[in-house]
């Protein structure tokens, strides 16, 4: 072979190689290395607000004192369960059942102010008068309302926290992780009340015997504060500090960025100072923000054909002209550069409590094992979920067989569609019937975990619903 035909040759080669390469599948990146990310703080955690993507954890599972940042708990509970106008009035109690030396308003004993009011004071003043005042008028007293916190932590997915009291002050038994805590600032910052008050850095209180022209109360977290030069962030939207001698210094952060939203919670920050939260915060977000994307299986999942047949392979009750779509607030969190095909999916039929209406099963997303996020399935069609047992279809033929040679095509066809009518309704019976049923067994086990707090404390139920029942007819009358 001459020189010129070898070079032709190779050129010829080289360009089949350019073109096979054009085509070349390339592997998934890995979970973005977080061997940069040092934190001084004993734990901390960032995850993503619209998916509930973990994207890095230090000590995120292990229990630590949280401090103040326990009131967002409390104005969770508040917000789900008060009007914003409601009167609250300040009991002995609430006033000075405090520890000495800790953050207060000056609000005084029988004072009263609205729960917007106490609000303002315990998120932006940190005050522990106004998250005690608000617990006694969720729940009667702080120790049923801890009760209460705690219940609805679980409620949340949370596995390892336990309160005590609505304020963070110090008790061997009130603590959390920082992987719970995100999911509680989570579900917080999904109430358009609860945002509003974090966005504020400045708020004015009625007048109170103490400040007779009404306190201005500020902002205290620094990454909101341009005052702060060095730990100003303008992608900061919210947060709560806090601080004791058992709990250090801990911190709960919301940034937003490009469409994203994520939720960082430092606990046990290292030094005296609390300056180090700030910084550990904000290596975290640059981590979180830089590092990973977000997809929408509702712009994604183009085939809901597929997805259609998918779901009937499951047994879902789906006629032929029933229509899907997928929830556009379903979100996923992947590594930059992933593509969304790269995250495994798969179809849950067991929906959360907190389903959006007409949901009947959920896409579930992980990526290397890991969970990146969740969307729902939803249709307008009344459906049910049922597994066939394995000789049912068969059965079904068979009968189908032996009933078309006597009965016309017509009555098979309507006979068809009654049986379809049938099937609907008892699913839709079925669902709400257990829908009915686990309400009611939430509610019986809220009354049995009141009725053993009161008799641990003395008090019959009935006792306690005529002093409840004394002090709201008091209130509404003053």
């Amino acid at each position: 072979m001459n020189r010129k035909t070898f070079i032709s040759r190779m050129l010829i080669l080289s360009f089949i190689i350019s073109l096979i390469g054009g085509n070349t599948v390339f592997a998934a990146p890995a979970w973005t290395d977080d061997s940069g990310v040092s934190l001084e703080s004993e734990a901390g955690i960032v995850i993503d607000a619209q998916s509930g993507a973990v994207i890095y954890g230090k000590n995120s599972k292990e229990q630590y004192f949280p401090a103040s940042i326990t009131k967002v708990m409390t104005a969770l509970l508040v917000l789900e369960n008060c009007s914003m106008d409601d009167m609250v009035t300040f009991s002995h109690d609430a006033v000075y059942n405090v520890e000495s030396g800790s953050t207060n308003a000056g609000i005084d004993e029988g004072e009263q102010m609205t729960v917007k009011d106490c609000l303002y004071a315990m998120m932006l003043k940190s005050a522990n008068e106004a998250a005690n005042a608000l617990a006694e008028h969720v729940s009667g007293s702080r120790e049923a309302f801890a009760d209460l916190m705690t219940a609805r932590a679980k409620e949340l997915g949370c596995e390892n926290t336990s309160f005590k009291n609505p304020s963070g002050l110090n008790d061997p038994e009130h603590y959390t992780t920082a992987s719970d805590f995100a999911l509680i600032v989570r579900a917080a910052w999904k109430l358009e009340g609860f945002r509003e008050i974090e966005s504020r850095l400045t708020y004015q209180l009625p007048p109170t015997r103490n400040d007779p022209e009404g306190l201005i109360i500020r902002q205290e977290h620094k990454m909101m504060l341009e005052s702060w030069g060095q730990y100003y962030d303008p992608e900061v939207k919210g947060g709560k500090t806090g601080y004791t001698m058992l709990a250090g210094n801990t911190l709960a952060t919301v940034a937003e960025r490009d469409g994203r939203t994520l939720i960082v919670v430092i606990l046990k920050g290292s030094k005296p100072d609390h300056y180090t939260t700030y910084t550990d915060t904000r290596k975290l977000l640059d981590y979180g923000f830089e590092g990973f994307i977000n997809y929408n299986p509702a712009q994604e999942e183009t085939d809901l054909t597929g997805l259609f047949e998918e779901l009937k392979a499951l047994g879902a009750n789906l006629g032929d002209e029933a229509q899907i779509t997928i929830d556009t607030e379903g979100t996923i969190t992947v590594p930059a550069g992933a593509a969304y095909s790269d995250a495994a999916r798969s179809i849950s039929t067991e929906l959360a409590a907190d389903a959006p209406f007409g949901a009947i099963a959920r896409l579930d997303y992980t990526y290397e094992g890991r969970p990146v996020g969740s969307a729902y399935i939803k249709t307008e069609q009344n459906v049910s979920i049922v597994t066939e047992p394995e000789n049912q279809g068969q059965e079904s033929q068979n009968a189908d067989k032996e009933g078309r040679r006597g009965i016309p095509g017509m009555w098979i066809f309507i006979g068809a569609g009654i049986a379809v009518l049938v099937a609907l309704a008892a699913g839709l019976i079925v669902m709400r019937s257990r829908q009915v049923k686990k309400e009611r067994q939430r509610r019986e086990e809220r009354i049995q975990a009141r009725r053993r707090r009161l008799e641990e404390s003395g008090i019959s139920m009935e006792e306690f619903e005529r002093l409840l029942k004394e002090k709201q007819n008091k209130e509404k009358g003053s």
